[in-house]
């Protein structure tokens, strides 16, 4: 039964390239290899295993692929058709094929590879929500620091929403949430044998420039880089992102221009569509906004603009690189200490009515807003209309008897034991006051309340709450 459905839905989702229009620029079966990197895994036997689709050409064993978002060479070791858990190798993948790759060593997930050098076709790739939560990874002896550093790179290859970095001589790993973080350590352990375990997790909070007007700043650089003289001038524009705008994922929501008034990828290689020169301010850039100079945390929600710049004859692009660092740098340390992000997510809980003033309490003491209240009936019959849901007839059903079944159950003429009633609170909430919710409920509850979690993403705080997020991380 459904059948049907999931077949066709299968099918739209797998569907033939010729009939996805999106990649109508890339489609030629005797044209050149494009294919997209769709998973990337590990084995301890295979190696790394990357399945990929053909969305142009024909690949074989022969074809030297480059990746067009790391811009590097990728050489195939053995192509591989998988039946279940069964894999079979094969000499090619013909246009539209799914398939595995062995010996790939620089592709992630999401990548797209091409057999031609500076390719401007790139397949729609796989966008991770940004990070909310992180945790420290400690190390079990000094010289696991390096094995722990490797196996989080080989992780962050095959997941790409799973980010580390290294903030003062500490080594973070970012993720979804406090679920997404024991399966990031369940695997650190099992599949790449790393010895290290996760401290205390922390929230992820961000900090987003709050002036709503272009401030226009420019730097003229003058100094001696890698041993030579160098000048370069850039003049920057800054300010907050507007309610109809919306940044770019690789750039952390934040939104960068160029000087012809179109977006700049996060991409510090040079391509056809972007200049050395331009590369170098978009390194530049990064750094900045990766870590504001008052607090240490992620700047979002910013609109940059790169309204000119200019290199002096025999200056190397690094100059430009420096100067657009430096004078992002100021501009943020000039601006003085700006507006705290923090992650929001929206719970509901089903709870007996019995225990629902309990579970309200609970969530408005821990910084929660409460959106709304209803039966479990009331909030079925609003998907389906206005029309409220009528009471069903017991023909041809077994209901057991309340002795046996106390929770809530509807009887036939509509009515319901109001201290067993099952109640649906909705809110949003503070993600690091939900870190520990599942023992909170069941202890509020007796165990009879369940609960679903989604992110709501970022949400500006209050001076009281942003007193408070410094101190937690050491900035007050």
């Amino acid at each position: 039964m459904g059948t049907k459905n999931l077949m066709d839905y299968i099918g739209g989702l797998l569907a033939s390239p010729l009939d996805v229009d999106a990649h109508a620029t890339v489609n030629n079966r005797r044209g050149p290899v494009s294919i997209l990197a769709w998973k990337v895994g590990w084995d301890k036997q295979k190696g790394w295993m990357t399945f990929v689709r053909v969305y142009g050409g024909t690949l074989t064993k022969s074809t030297t692929l480059y990746n067009t978002t790391t811009r590097q060479k990728e050489r195939i070791s053995k192509l591989l058709l998988c039946y279940a858990a069964e894999h079979q190798e094969v000499e090619s993948l013909p246009f539209g094929a799914v398939g595995m790759i062995l010996g790939l060593k620089h592709t992630r997930t999401g990548d797209t590879l091409t057999s031609i050098i500076d390719s401007k076709d790139t397949l729609k790739s796989i966008s991770p929500l940004p990070a909310t939560i992180s945790a420290s990874v400690v190390s079990q002896s000094q010289s696991d620091i390096q094995t722990v550093q490797n196996a989080l790179t080989s992780l962050s290859r095959t997941d790409p929403s799973v980010r580390w970095t290294e903030e003062d001589g500490q080594t973070l790993v970012h993720g979804l949430g406090a679920l997404h973080l024991e399966i990031v350590e369940g695997r650190l352990k099992e599949e790449f044998g790393a010895h290290c375990s996760l401290g205390k997790r922390r929230v992820s909070y961000k900090e987003c420039f709050s002036r709503t007007e272009d401030l226009v700043e420019s730097l003229h650089w003058d100094k001696d880089v890698l041993g030579k003289p160098s000048n370069a001038l850039i003049e920057l524009a800054i300010r907050q992102l507007a309610e109809d705008e919306q940044g770019s994922d690789d750039w952390d929501g934040n939104l960068v221009i160029g000087p012809n008034g179109q977006p700049l990828p996060a991409a510090t290689v040079p391509t056809g569509k972007i200049t050395l020169e331009l590369a170098a301010i978009i390194q530049g850039l990064l750094g900045p906004l990766s870590a504001s100079p008052h607090t240490g945390l992620p700047i979002t929600g910013t609109h940059i603009t790169v309204r000119s710049f200019s290199l002096s004859l025999g200056s190397p692009p690094a100059a430009l690189a420096s100067a657009s660092s430096t004078l992002l740098r100021q501009i943020f340390k000039n601006s003085g200490s700006q507006e705290i992000l923090e992650p929001f997510i929206s719970v509901k809980v089903s709870v007996p009515e019995s225990g629902m003033g309990k579970v309200v309490k609970d969530l408005t003491e821990n910084g929660g807003e409460i959106q709304e209240m209803l039966t479990d009936i009331t909030s079925l019959s609003s998907l389906g209309g206005t029309n409220e849901l009528t009471a069903f007839t017991p023909e041809g059903l077994y209901i057991p008897p309340q002795w046996i079944s106390p929770s809530a159950v509807v009887s036939t003429d509509g009515s319901q034991d109001s201290t067993r009633q099952k109640r649906s609170v909705f809110a949003f909430s503070p993600l690091s006051k939900m870190l520990d919710y599942q023992s909170r409920l069941r202890s509020i509850s007796g165990g009879q309340a369940t609960f679903e979690m989604s992110p709501a993403g970022f949400r500006r705080v209050n001076q009281e709450r942003k007193v408070e997020i410094l101190q937690e991380i050491g900035r007050a």
